[in-house]
């Protein structure tokens, strides 16, 4: 799955990476719960407006808005459609990502990531053919164990007697 020569810059990037994911997940849950509380499709439209917003000057400051904008016009019809069901794929993962931050801990958002990894990993094996090694086949399924164990014995009692209340 893509070994890399591990460098300075690397590691730097990872580590800011995941900084602004735990970030992200704390200022998500605290904009869903409490008395001033988001609800999860307003949340959604502010910060997908704010991500192309985001998006669109950093293209134009590194010089790459005017590619981008060719490249779509190159776009056929089929390719348009891939679009389309992306982005509706990418808003229900967004919005059930924020219903499920209401109910949960930011480090239970973040496990849930990580079961998240293994299910690509194991998909990539299964769909490309992607080789694993024995050590990153034992690292998946330690990761996989270790976020089911939190799940199963991390939460208070309170919290899973909603959650099965709910469904």
């Amino acid at each position: 799955l893509g070994d890399v020569e591990v460098t300075m810059w690397g590691l730097s990037v990872t580590l800011l990476s995941c900084m602004i994911t735990a970030s992200k997940n704390v200022y998500t849950n605290s904009s869903l719960k409490g008395d001033d509380a988001v609800p999860a499709l307003p949340l959604q439209l502010v910060t997908s407006s704010s991500c192309l917003l985001l998006a669109l000057i950093s293209a134009y400051s590194s010089g790459q808005l005017w590619e981008i904008l060719a490249a779509v016009r190159t776009f056929k019809d089929c390719s348009v459609g891939w679009l389309v069901v992306n982005g509706l794929f990418a808003f229900m993962v967004n919005i059930s990502n924020f219903e499920m931050s209401k109910l949960v801990t930011p480090v239970a958002v973040s496990l849930r990531a990580k079961c998240k990894v293994v299910l690509l990993v194991v998909l990539s094996v299964l769909v490309f053919h992607n080789d694993v090694p024995p050590l990153k086949a034992l690292g998946t399924f330690v990761a996989f164990v270790g976020a089911l164990w939190y799940t199963i014995t991390g939460q208070p009692q309170e919290l899973m007697d909603a959650l099965l209340a709910r469904n």
